[in-house]
């Protein structure tokens, strides 16, 4: 009874030891595992990168022109100062709705009861209804803005807000990617520069990190508008703008 008792504490014993060897096995080729992802990661952090980064600038004329002008009326009537507001708007919608290139619209319209301060009463008192409507006109045709300041006028616009100018949207999308792509090929030309000075090569571009470019419009004081419109077709003339985008490309580099 003692023999068989001691076989299977023996084979017992055998699987205790077989189990053990194939938990050992797996650490092993897990311990081995993780040394190779350990040398891959510091062969990655080892990666040869040149950073390069370069600023590009351009002189741009504005492709669009903006007025925005308003058409005040006063009355001691309300009803006279929306009607007379109403006609010398239709008129100038009706002028400017269908030509080319142009768009128009009422950007605030209001109604109220309008006060003055008396200095001899020494009180407010009540000087009509006031009707102020203001309009907007935006355009690509800006050469002829001088020319719609004094069409409008001329209809009872009787002031000028503002007048901006600025780039479209499709200008905008256009100047930057030209200037993006004149930015990486500078950059690339001065990585290769570099790049042989250290006896290497460039092999790819990891990332291109371009920033924003801020377009600010150009804007005429409007009382000034006011007293050039005096004159028959004002001539406006805007400045060029200096745009500026800064990019950011880095290179890996062959050993």
């Amino acid at each position: 009874m003692l023999i068989p008792k001691l076989t299977k504490e023996v084979n017992t014993m055998k699987k205790e030891l077989m189990i053990l060897a194939n938990i050992l096995l797996l650490g092993l080729v897990a311990g081995l595992s993780l040394a190779t992802l350990n040398v891959l990661d510091r062969e990655k952090e080892d990666e040869l990168r040149l950073d390069v980064s370069k600023s590009i600038e351009k002189e741009i004329e504005p492709d669009k022109g903006k007025l925005v002008f308003s058409i005040v009326s006063l009355d001691d009537d309300a009803e006279k100062a929306i009607d007379e507001n109403s006609a010398i708007n239709n008129n100038i919608v009706e002028q400017y709705k269908n030509k080319e290139g142009i768009e128009i619209s009422t950007t605030r319209y209001t109604l109220r009861e309008k006060s003055e301060w008396n200095r001899e009463t020494e009180k407010s008192e009540f000087v009509g209804y006031e009707v102020y409507n203001t309009l907007t006109i935006e355009t690509k045709n800006i050469g002829e803005i001088g020319e719609y300041i004094s069409n409008i006028i001329d209809m009872g616009a009787n002031r000028i807000e503002s007048i901006s100018y600025e780039l479209s949207e499709e200008k905008k999308e256009e100047l930057y990617e030209e200037m993006l792509k004149e930015g990486v090929e500078e950059a690339r030309k001065e990585a290769e520069t570099l790049a042989k000075m250290m006896d290497k090569k460039i092999d790819e571009i990891i990332d291109i990190q371009p920033n924003q470019i801020n377009y600010p419009p150009i804007y005429f004081r409007g009382d000034v508008m006011m007293e050039s419109a005096k004159a028959e077709n004002p001539v406006l003339s805007p400045e060029k703008q200096t745009m500026t985008l800064n990019v950011n490309v880095v290179f890996k580099l062959k050993r």
